[in-house]
């Protein structure tokens, strides 16, 4: 079996003690890998009754999905869309063990909730339930918790306090006990930029366009990035669907033809430059996570501009096969440039790599969520560019 360490090895006799509560949340700090021990009892229950894992993406979905074969033999399946949930449904009567794997979303979604309901789970992991469910989605999961033998919830110990908790505390491991182990949890160095007045004032109004064009259509505003190309790129996208005398078509134009005229250097461009040109960076191997496409490409023109061209830009666009090559053979003294995508290959990226966060909402998510699947590597060092307030 997977050598563990003192305290997963006390998390697995945990999970397989008999007098537990029936549903029981395990607290963790990042990076402590609690996620290898689920696994390995995942493993130990699903060799003879079936095992539910619900998480909050359809990417975790598949971290957990390799997480498990990479720990052992066992039929796993992701439950990604309709004709999955049609298919278990039909093969439920011959199915008494294996493990599946779902959204919350799915959980309560015509047939995959079908699917999810006619079965007795013998385990069901939530992995980061979501704290303000809406009423049919909780409903739910407590009528499939109901039907189970045992049930496990795993959150972030930064993200909730134990008042918050959904079900009874079973376990936890602070960030604090964990440096005591001599394994460093993730820290996230924040390095200010300081847009420009003009900067600031363009981004408030393309904002202000996007979310009245949202408001019109009647969908939710959400914006990857606030950078002035990925702001440029959704204007352009906007007029491209509006008549051409509309308001909000001719507010986009004004403030595109004013974004054209922008002088200076990027403030996120000189906080960037501060932290390659840091000796202890400098030297190592380093991965710029953008939030978009457009951005990335913004990055990787402006490194080769600055004399430090990127080895590749990794996005959806490239192969997986290409991304997972590209990381591994990444060098000392060099960099890539990267979408979120490669947050879902943490375990083949090199040791000692300095990851350098480009200004999104989503970007420490999509790391953090990464994180939870592989052990804190102490030599990685990650630097998040912030806007000062």
């Amino acid at each position: 079996m997977t050598s563990l360490r003192s305290y997963q090895q006390e998390l697995l006799d945990t999970l397989r003690r008999t007098d537990r509560p029936h549903v029981g949340t395990v607290s963790s700090a990042t990076g402590a890998g609690v996620r290898r021990v689920v696994a390995l009892y995942i493993l130990e229950i699903a060799s003879t009754s079936p095992v539910l894992v619900l998480c909050p993406t359809i990417a975790m979905a598949h971290q957990w999905e390799e997480l498990i074969q990479d720990q052992g033999d066992s039929s796993v399946r992701v439950m990604s869309s309709t004709s999955d949930a049609l298919d278990i449904l039909e093969k439920q009567a011959s199915d008494r063990a294996g493990i599946l794997i779902a959204t919350y979303a799915r959980a309560h979604h015509g047939p995959s909730r079908r699917a999810l309901v006619g079965h007795s789970f013998g385990l069901i992991v939530h992995d980061q339930p979501l704290r303000s469910m809406p009423d049919e989605i909780s409903r739910a999961i407590d009528s499939l918790n109901s039907k189970a033998v045992q049930a496990i919830a795993l959150v972030d110990s930064a993200d909730v306090s134990k008042a918050s908790l959904r079900w009874p505390l079973i376990w936890e491991i602070s960030p604090q006990r964990l440096l005591e182990t001599g394994y460093v949890p993730l820290r996230f160095t924040q390095v200010p930029y300081a847009p420009s007045a003009e900067e600031r004032e363009l981004r408030s109004e393309a904002m202000d366009v996007l979310r009245a064009h949202a408001n019109e259509k009647g969908v939710p505003f959400f914006l990857l990035s606030d950078s002035l190309p990925a702001m440029r790129q959704r204007l352009l996208a906007l007029v491209s669907e509006l008549s051409e005398n509309s308001v909000l078509a001719q507010r986009a134009w004004s403030i595109l033809e004013r974004m054209e005229a922008v002088q200076g250097e990027d403030s996120r461009f000189t906080a960037l430059d501060e932290v390659l040109g840091r000796p202890d960076v400098a030297d190592s191997r380093c991965i710029v996570v953008a939030a978009t496409v457009t951005d990335s490409h913004y990055i990787a023109s402006h490194l080769e501009d600055t004399g430090r061209m990127p080895r590749a830009i990794l996005s959806s666009r490239s192969t997986e096969s290409d991304r997972r090559a590209i990381l591994a053979r990444l060098e000392r003294g060099e960099c890539v440039v990267a979408t979120h995508v490669v947050a879902e290959y943490v375990g083949d990226w090199p040791t000692e790599v300095t990851i350098i966060l480009w200004p999104s909402s989503g970007n420490r998510r999509a790391i953090n969520n990464a994180f939870r699947f592989t052990d804190a590597w102490p030599t990685t060092n990650i630097f998040e560019l912030s806007e000062k307030v």
